[in-house]
């Protein structure tokens, strides 16, 4: 919901209606479909994003070029400051640039001024996120309790390490999963039906792609 996204990222309206339709039209594409993915999700690219207001890294060209050259598949003289951060979740280097490009199929390497796009800020962070595996570290954690549960902290500051690398702005991090918690528990407090009916779509999904697996020979045995 609207209240969700823009609490849980810290984004203004204009921000958070920029960027929800994206969101919402995405984020089952990518696995992030229920509320403990998605709360975690919203609260780490909040703060990558400066609470979705940037999209490109704040830094000089020069000084991307300086920490980023000769690094992270950035071979040519210029590359640091061409693939500089960009998107939700700020992609790095050419090798990412590269890895998004294939998955979504968008010439990002020749054009990462793309990534600025909202619709590809979203998708790219998205991508990068489940390449990562964050969605099942997500899933361990516990809406009933607070960030700093014993669990809570232990998969929370392994979604950081991650993204970031290390452990940078933390608190700023675990606030907005706090804040963003109370929209998601309000959020299915209101909507109890809707909510339901989505954990039923992912039960039949999940069950889907079992029967799926368990006759995949018979299913794909082609007709003579």
């Amino acid at each position: 919901s609207k209240e969700v996204v823009g609490k849980a990222t810290g984004a203004n309206d204009a921000n958070t209606d920029k960027y929800l339709p994206y969101i919402n039209s995405l984020s089952g594409k990518y696995g992030i479909n229920n509320q403990e993915r998605i709360l975690a999700f919203l609260s780490q690219v909040g703060h990558e994003s400066g609470k979705l207001r940037y999209v490109k890294e704040l830094i000089s060209d020069a000084d991307a070029e300086r920490n980023y050259g000769g690094r992270l598949g950035n071979t040519s003289a210029g590359d640091g400051a061409k693939y500089k951060g960009r998107g939700l979740i700020q992609i790095t280097g050419k090798t990412n640039y590269g890895q998004v490009n294939k998955a979504i199929g968008i010439d990002f390497v020749g054009n990462p001024e793309l990534l600025e796009q909202p619709k590809y800020a979203v998708e790219s962070a998205m991508w990068y996120w489940k390449s990562r595996g964050l969605n099942e570290i997500a899933d361990t954690m516990d809406l009933s309790k607070s960030v700093s549960a014993p669990q809570n902290e232990k998969a929370f500051k392994e979604i950081t390490r991650k993204i970031k690398g290390a452990l940078g702005h933390y608190e700023q991090r675990k606030s907005n999963w706090e804040i963003g918690k109370d929209a998601v528990l309000r959020f299915i407090k209101e909507n109890p039906m809707t909510v339901a009916i989505g954990t039923i779509a992912l039960l039949l999904l999940g069950a889907t792609g079992i029967y799926y697996l368990m006759n995949r020979k018979k299913i794909e045995m082609p007709i003579r």
